[in-house]
């Protein structure tokens, strides 16, 4: 089953996104929000820096490489410019 990681956990899109992908894929989460991993205590969920850290980026690729990701999809404006080359 290939790995999926989604920013954005608090976020509009996350609830449509999880709902789609959860029976084919294994799902990983992001978010700034701690509290979030309360709220859904069952996700493979990682609080993340702030997207504008300077430490966003290498947060994003050592939680790519540790848990061998798949694909990445980053939901966020800022996040999505910062990370457009994120391998």
């Amino acid at each position: 089953m290939k790995k999926v990681l989604i920013s954005g956990l608090g976020g509009s899109l996350f609830p449509y996104l999880h709902e789609k992908l959860e029976d084919e894929y294994e799902l990983y989460y992001v978010d700034l929000d701690s509290e979030l991993s309360k709220l859904y205590p069952k996700y493979n969920f990682f609080k993340a820096p702030a997207v504008l850290e300077d430490s966003y980026e290498k947060f994003i690729t050592d939680l790519i490489e540790e848990n061998k990701i798949d694909i990445y999809i980053p939901l966020l404006e800022d996040e999505i410019k910062k990370t457009h080359q994120v391998k």
